[in-house]
């Protein structure tokens, strides 16, 4: 239930978020703070003054430092019904602390109703969206620094890529993951809907049972609820120092989500006031710590394709090869779902976000020495906080780890010479077997529900990368499908140059680079049978088949399905989306 104390007490996790910045006052030096929004305020732009005296604003305001705050808002999205009441908080405690808050609405998708469909092409399209609105908005208006929400998938990569873009002093807020629901007295989440469609699909399930549980999954407000994308970024984020501590954790209808949103305020002066910028924050080292993070938790394969992104932006120069010997020396340290039963809630209830960093820095895996949106490292943040609650079984503690070496791996080899990005939550770490081919996920749902994928079938789907579908959409329901069935499940690899959503489980392999629609590319040479090896020890994945035979397929490689009527965004997209490989950079 909303507020329900967690066994190592929340009022002193409440506390804490007092903690993040001083409650100020007006004094001499705010003049020195509305460092851009002066040039709007300072008498020589009448109509600026006109406006903001129209909405309220004292003279005395009218000297404050402008913050914007960006509201991802879809009442059509379960994820973000609420980011307006979460703005409202945010914008009285700007006013608290002698700064003027200015909330603006952000487009987004969900990626839950636009999974499985033509629609889910423009999930990833939103992230370059959402940053080029934010950037359009807080330069437009001359804003003096930046409030970003996280309340889904794209929402907080979005904003962080204009954070760095701008590089005005900002800080990120997540807007709470959901509470689970609850069937036939146990918790769920989404990844348990999906899994009960493809149970029902296979004829394991009856459709009542699946309808119930359909319904049961998502009962309120918040991100999408276990270690998927939305949490997995959260998480990252606040371990890469740009939220405080524990936004990522707090759910998001909890009491402890609205005081920490008019905290924001006092935070977000205090970084006005200090000038500390997002490129301060986004070294990399913050960097290496979100991907130590992601992979500690088992989250999702997005955070390849994000913090990519958010490097290019920041100027940093982060490889993908430096994932692939992150993962490689990194544990899983934690047993959320999709790999294992526990949700965010649970980590809330047992010391949250900070609780597991704690362990992560103990173990030598994080830099405790990065700058924070506090003003402080993220060692002096964590010193005060408390340990993970006695007896909780979410996070391994004392180097009993779950795995040791991550789930997310890096591989590349004859049939993804410039990568492909795994995940595995298997001890198994090698399969062979013939290739089976698809040109979309349509067909491959329907072959798994007659019969027709076999143990040991090595399954590709194709045409469905960043250019070729275009937009990169998540295979949420191939990876069910499989998952769903228990021969199948870890029995077959499924390897697309799609993506993944972050409650897909099983063997999974994405961002296949080539993709398919760039010509010759290995993955659109590939026909049924074809041998192809995994091995994730070794880091290749290997199409087995002479080159001088795929020489010859070039001749008469499938032509790419036609896109003739393509929406005018996915065509522009489509133009200028650069390789998975680099985080698909829009230029």
């Amino acid at each position: 239930a909303p507020g329900t104390p967690g066994r190592d007490g929340i009022g002193r996790r409440g506390a804490m978020l007092g903690q993040a910045g001083p409650q100020y006052t007006l004094g001499d030096r705010v003049n020195q703070l509305n460092w851009r929004s002066h040039q709007l305020t300072g008498g020589e732009r009448i109509a600026s003054e006109a406006f903001l005296a129209g909405l309220g604003l004292s003279q005395e305001q009218l000297g404050q430092a402008q913050v914007a705050i960006g509201v991802p808002w879809l009442h059509g999205n379960l994820c973000n019904t609420h980011t307006p009441q979460l703005a409202e908080k945010m914008r009285a405690g700007c006013g608290e602390a002698g700064v003027v808050g200015m909330p603006f609405g952000l487009p987004g998708v969900s990626d839950a109703i636009s999974m499985g469909h033509p629609g889910m092409r423009m999930s990833l399209v939103s992230r370059g969206l959402l940053a080029d609105a934010i950037e359009m908005v807080c330069e437009a208006h001359l804003y003096d620094a930046f409030v970003g929400v996280h309340a889904c998938d794209k929402n907080g990569p979005g904003a962080v890529m204009a954070m760095a873009r701008m590089n005005i002093p900002s800080l990120l807020v997540s807007g709470g993951t959901i509470l689970p629901g609850c069937h036939d007295g146990e918790e769920i989440t989404i990844k348990n809907a999906f899994a009960a469609a493809g149970l029902h699909r296979v004829g394991r399930m009856d459709r009542s049972t699946r309808d119930t549980i359909v319904r049961k999954a998502c009962p309120g407000p918040g991100g999408c609820g276990a270690m998927y994308t939305f949490n997995t970024m959260g998480c990252t984020f606040e371990a890469m120092g740009l939220t405080l501590p524990y936004s990522s954790s707090i759910p998001a209808v909890d009491p402890l989500k609205q005081r920490e949103c008019e905290q924001v305020g006092s935070a977000i002066r205090l970084l006005l006031e200090a000038d500390i910028r997002p490129r301060q924050l986004l070294t990399k080292a913050a960097f290496i710590n979100g991907i130590v993070t992601a992979a500690a938790i088992g989250g999702s394969t997005n955070v390849v394709l994000h913090l990519l992104a958010i490097a290019r932006e920041a100027g940093v120069d982060l490889k993908i090869e430096d994932f692939q010997a992150i993962f490689r020396r990194t544990p899983v340290i934690a047993n959320f779902a999709p790999r294992g039963p526990k949700s965010m809630v649970d980590l809330h209830r047992v010391g949250g976000t900070p609780a597991l960093l704690k362990v992560l820095l103990a173990e030598g895996l994080i830099d405790g020495d990065i700058l924070t949106v506090t003003g402080r490292t993220l060692r002096e943040n964590l010193q005060s906080l408390p340990e993970l609650s006695e007896g909780q079984d979410v996070v391994a503690v004392g180097g009993k780890f779950f795995k040791e070496s991550a789930d997310l791996q890096i591989v590349f080899g004859t049939l993804a010479p410039d990568s492909a990005v795994f995940k595995v939550p298997f001890e198994q770490t090698r399969w062979t077997g013939p290739a089976r081919v698809f040109n979309g996920e349509a067909d491959m749902v329907k072959a798994v529900a007659q019969g027709d994928i076999k143990p040991g079938d090595i399954v590709i789907i194709r045409y469905v990368g960043p250019k070729g579908a275009p937009g990169m959409p998540e295979m949420l329901e191939p990876s069910s499908a499989i998952s769903s069935v228990p021969e199948l499940n870890g029995q077959v690899v499924l390897i697309t140059d799609a993506r993944y959503s972050g409650v897909s489980g099983g063997a999974i392999g994405g961002h296949v680079c080539p993709e398919a629609f760039e010509p010759g590319s290995p993955i659109s040479l590939v026909e049924n049978g074809d041998p192809i090896v995994l091995d994730l020890q070794a880091g290749l994945l290997d199409l087995d088949v002479a080159p001088d035979l795929l020489e010859k397929r070039k001749l008469s490689v499938v032509t790419p399905p036609d896109s003739a009527e393509l929406p005018r965004i996915l065509s522009t997209y489509r133009r200028s989306v650069g390789s998975a490989r680099y985080g698909c950079p829009v230029e």
